[in-house]
């Protein structure tokens, strides 16, 4: 079996089921302005209007300055709500929402598989998912049918599963217990399979 079939479809079906709109690679170059950039432009300069009730030229400009950043600690600050600027015709700044999380439904979701980005040595992801046209997630789908040492070094149960401490009635009195919840989505990108503990 692929390692499309065992690990990159699942994970697919699984976003695609939690209202991820999946994109071709084709279409996704469509909407970047070169391959070494990795923004959706269209979709991040519609979902700025939408968020923010700005114009086209704001929006443009925007994505401009985003698509020059380059430092992680930025873009989470950005991501955050640390972004503002003074739209046309407003007298002062303003903060600018990239994501709403208050309103998860006015968001636009994505996923591209085999997402190839330029740069001196190429890359090719497995999956990327995108939030408003910007890339948040990377996914390197591995089959479960080829484990390997490196693998096994880099993700163990941490990265996988987390305990939670669950309450609950059972009859007349109250039970509480660790359970471990595995993240699914994590599960099918690394390739691992989950035993159930007694």
């Amino acid at each position: 079996m692929s390692e499309y079939r065992l690990a990159e479809k699942p994970t697919l079906d699984v976003l695609t089921a939690l209202g991820y709109r999946p994109l071709s690679p084709e279409a996704a170059m469509a909407m970047r302005e070169e391959e070494n950039r990795v923004i959706l432009k269209p979709v991040l300069v519609e979902a700025l209007q939408t968020l923010n009730g700005i114009g086209a030229t704001d929006a443009e400009a925007i994505y401009a300055d985003l698509s020059r950043l380059s430092d992680n600690e930025d873009w989470q600050r950005k991501l955050r709500g640390a972004y503002s600027r003074k739209p046309t015709g407003e007298p002062r700044e303003r903060p600018i929402s990239l994501i709403d999380f208050k309103h998860p439904d006015r968001n636009r979701y994505h996923v591209v598989r085999q997402f190839r980005v330029a740069s001196q040595r190429p890359r090719i992801a497995d999956i990327v998912v995108f939030v408003n046209g910007i890339p948040l997630i990377v996914i390197e789908a591995k089959s479960p049918l080829k484990a390997t040492a490196r693998a096994e070094e880099e993700w163990d149960e941490s990265a996988t599963c987390k305990p939670f401490l669950q309450v609950r009635t059972e009859g007349s009195r109250e039970v509480s217990r660790q359970i471990a919840h595995y993240s699914l989505p994590m599960i099918l990108a690394v390739g691992f399979r989950v035993r159930s503990r007694s």
